[in-house]
């Protein structure tokens, strides 16, 4: 995001000022998500705007599934849908089976993101407590996939933060992701 003359990493962070080292990473990338997708997922669902609210948070849901489960970076092709259902799966409890991770990307994911609507007869709904139910229609919470979402946040910026190799892969990718931002906030020229 530009602001004047700078380019922001993450809310209050220029890419001038990203500390690549492995403490701060992870922390700066938490920093991005929190402040770019799930606090304004958390505003648009206070306001009671349960669709924004969800395509803000299934967007975290991708960025974090491409750096955790993105099998062997590089210039290997993405699986998208095979990264962001391991990732359902994996790390956010409600979606711990095949139905229910299949059903957040098919029908909210791809819904969402492609086509403007909820696939499926599925729902968003902010009036319900838990963060899915499924009544053979599924209706998911916004606020509860958040609370989902940031615990798997956590967990990830730990990890990298303590894991050699897990850091080093994280920095790769952000660096082949970033490479414009960084280069122009370094002063190189952006050729």
């Amino acid at each position: 995001m530009r602001i004047g003359d700078f380019v922001y990493f993450a809310p209050g962070l220029p890419f001038s000022k990203v500390n690549l080292s492995p403490g701060q990473l992870g922390p700066q990338w938490e920093r991005r998500l929190e402040g770019f997708y799930l606090a304004p997922a958390d505003s648009c669902a206070g306001q009671g705007f349960a669709f924004a609210a969800g395509l803000l948070v299934l967007s975290a849901i991708d960025a974090m599934a491409r750096y955790q489960y993105h099998p062997k970076r590089g210039n290997a092709k993405r699986q998208v849908g095979t990264e962001f259902k391991r990732f359902a799966k994996e790390e956010l409890p409600s979606f711990a089976s095949d139905e229910l991770a299949d059903a957040l990307y098919d029908a909210f994911r791809n819904g969402v993101v492609h086509e403007a609507r909820v696939k499926a007869g599925a729902q968003f709904s902010l009036e319900q407590e838990p963060t899915v139910e499924n009544f053979g229609l599924i209706s998911v919470n916004p606020r509860g996939l958040v609370r989902e979402v940031r615990a798997a946040l956590r967990g990830y910026t730990a990890y990298v933060t303590a894991d050699e190799e897990a850091y080093r892969g994280f920095l790769d990718a952000l660096r082949r992701d970033f490479e414009e931002e960084l280069r122009s906030a370094a002063g190189a020229p952006t050729t």
